[in-house]
């Protein structure tokens, strides 16, 4: 009966995210990108059915900024996004990203955010806060967030902690956890262990990779 669950939630949003990623991919020589990022998380604990989301990030030149998403914000749901990037490097390194976004498939409605990205020597730390709206039923909005801070161990390995709070999670509290990032030139490998202490915790395992176009800071490389 999971596998069948884990199959109906991975079909369409899974597909049409990959083949996106097979288009950008295929046409990157043509556009007029700065950077191209995709990430996958995998969700799984003891008692939940594991769950793949993941995204398609797509920077300008200009800096405007395009992502698409599966299974990101609900279950069979994907969701499209746009904002603009605003960066400034001293010797800290500010980077945010105001964006809105739709949604469609199980939830439907609309989503309005920031990304938050600051470095300042050897450490770093992301932060996406999201509101996201209903249009079918107004008692299904909520907030999303993602937080996590890291020190760089060495230019390979990210370790530090991490706070959340999802739709996918049987409770509205902030969750807290551990992270370890490992850099492998432009994949990284991140994997989270939240609610270590308690009988509802989870691991999430990552699979990111970035093409960088153009010149531009990169907060998990930079020394």
């Amino acid at each position: 009966h999971n596998c069948t669950l884990v199959s109906n939630i991975l079909k369409a949003p899974i597909k049409l995210v990959l083949w996106l990623q097979v288009l950008l991919f295929l046409y990157t020589p043509k556009l007029q990108a700065q950077e191209i990022n995709t990430e996958h998380y995998f969700y799984t604990n003891s008692s939940e059915v594991p769950v793949l989301t993941g995204l398609v990030g797509y920077t300008t030149r200009q800096n405007w900024y395009w992502e698409a998403r599966y299974n990101y914000e609900d279950f069979n749901s994907q969701s499209f996004h746009i904002g603009k990037t605003f960066s400034y490097e001293g010797k800290t390194y500010y980077e945010f990203t105001p964006m809105v976004g739709i949604i469609t498939g199980n939830f439907r409605g609309a989503a309005i955010g920031i990304k938050l990205e600051i470095e300042h020597k050897h450490f770093v730390v992301y932060s996406q806060t999201q509101y996201t709206i209903s249009k079918d039923d107004k008692s299904l909005n909520y907030l999303y967030n993602w937080s996590e801070a890291a020190y760089k161990i060495t230019p390979w390995f990210f370790a530090g902690a991490a706070v959340q709070q999802t739709r996918f999670q049987p409770t509205e509290r902030m969750q807290p956890g551990l992270m370890i990032d490992f850099k492998i030139k432009n994949l990284v490998l991140p994997v989270y262990f939240f609610d270590i202490t308690s009988k509802e915790r989870f691991l999430v395992l990552g699979v990111n990779w970035k093409w960088e176009l153009a010149k531009k800071h990169d907060v998990k490389a930079s020394n």
